[in-house]
């Protein structure tokens, strides 16, 4: 089992759409969000909440959160999404946002700047940051 798998058990309502918007705001930030990054991102939900939440319940959030990061700027989204989503799971978030990332083989210096705005804003130094996000891509 991946430490990330059942991270939603312990999370509510909000906390999960924070953990979306988070991942869907790390794909878009190069303005493009590939198939292969939309497919990571619905498995990652589904298996973060150990299948509670079907594939198709998290294209419905991925749905929210694409109206979220289209509506608010950025720096207020990262602030939304730091608030929802509890400290101690902070560095599984941002584990999960990276897999998005790199889900089309490719991580844009864009993403990068994403998931390390991501990371500060939910309380991770930027050095245990980096090293998270560097460990998760290998």
């Amino acid at each position: 089992m991946r430490d990330d798998e059942g991270v939603i058990d312990e999370l509510e309502a909000s906390a999960i759409e924070a953990l979306v918007e988070g991942m869907f705001l790390t794909a878009n930030a190069d303005g493009v969000v590939s198939n292969a990054e939309v497919q990571t991102l619905s498995r990652n939900i589904a298996s973060a909440c150990s299948g509670r939440i079907s594939e198709s319940q998290a294209i419905k959030l991925l749905d929210r959160a694409r109206r979220v990061t289209s509506q608010l700027p950025r720096r207020s989204q990262l602030a939304s999404i730091a608030e929802r989503i509890p400290t101690p799971l902070a560095e599984r978030a941002l584990r999960l946002a990276t897999r998005v990332a790199i889900a089309d083989d490719v991580i844009t210096r864009e993403e990068e700047d994403v998931l390390l705005e991501l990371a500060l804003a939910m309380g991770i130094g930027a050095g245990p940051a980096l090293r998270l996000i560097r460990e998760t891509m290998s």
